[in-house]
């Protein structure tokens, strides 16, 4: 079933817009407000019946739950949206094979490039004026396509589980997936974290090559991996929101 989208009421707050999504890791109904006050009820992908009325039900049975939450994010101030351009030019630094990088800026007038090398502390990205943010999106994909699979390969080999294979996108409600085949998905924009929170990201989808829930066992390994998965986990819930739907001007496109 494709996901679909429906309406609920919410009393006197009025009505709703709720997306409904199927994952395959979820056990059971989730929801979620997004930033920008978007709703999502995820529903496991092996969910039988009328899927969309009990989803439906679902919200309904938790609308005081949403209705507080909802209210919370509307009494937040307004943030400024930032062009990634915007947002690299404030913190610039990437993060590969497990390091950190200064990011320096050049110009470009046909195409945009960028200067990586292991070896040395600084990258350079040669990008065309007027089009700046286009430009760094393209170059930071480029760049996250060529070092993040290497870096997962790398991580896998180091706890010894078994990975198949490796692709790098533009999710936007998660940092990065794993199936039950061992095939990792990577949201390009890990190449924008700290190098320790990029590789505890990293480790959790591999964790789920042993357990494909979120089970004590599973946190258990994770935390055997990376002992400040707590901190890490608490770090990464705070900058998701700002990194993933305010740097960037094309976050519709997906990918």
């Amino acid at each position: 079933m494709p996901d679909v989208s429906f309406e609920v009421s919410l009393g006197s707050a009025g009505t709703a817009t709720v997306a409904l999504t199927r994952s395959r890791r979820a056990k059971r109904m989730i929801l979620r407000v997004l930033p920008g006050a978007k709703i999502v009820v995820v529903v496991p992908e092996n969910a039988r019946g009328n899927v969309e009325s009990k989803a439906k039900a679902f919200v309904e049975e938790n609308a005081l739950w949403l209705k507080r939450n909802l209210e919370k994010i509307r009494k937040q101030p307004p943030q400024s949206r930032r062009t990634l351009f915007e947002f690299l030019k404030e913190n610039p630094s990437l993060s590969a094979y497990g390091k950190h990088y200064s990011l320096e800026f050049g110009s470009a007038s046909v195409k945009p490039f960028y200067v990586f090398r292991e070896s040395s502390p600084v990258s350079v990205f040669c990008l065309r004026a007027g089009n700046e943010t286009g430009d760094a999106e393209a170059l930071l994909r480029q760049l996250a396509a060529k070092v993040l699979p290497e870096h997962a390969r790398n991580l896998a080999q180091r706890v010894g589980i078994g990975i198949g294979k490796i692709s790098v996108r533009a999710q936007r409600s998660r940092w990065g997936s794993c199936t039950a085949f061992g095939d990792l998905s990577l949201n390009w924009r890990l190449v924008l974290l700290p190098p320790e929170l990029q590789e505890h990201v990293i480790l959790h989808e591999l964790a789920h090559r042993v357990h494909m829930d979120h089970s004590g066992e599973f946190w258990d390994l994770l935390n055997a991996w990376d002992p400040k998965t707590g901190t890490h986990d608490r770090v990464l819930s705070k900058i998701w929101s700002p990194l993933i739907f305010s740097v960037s001007d094309a976050e519709e496109n997906g990918c």
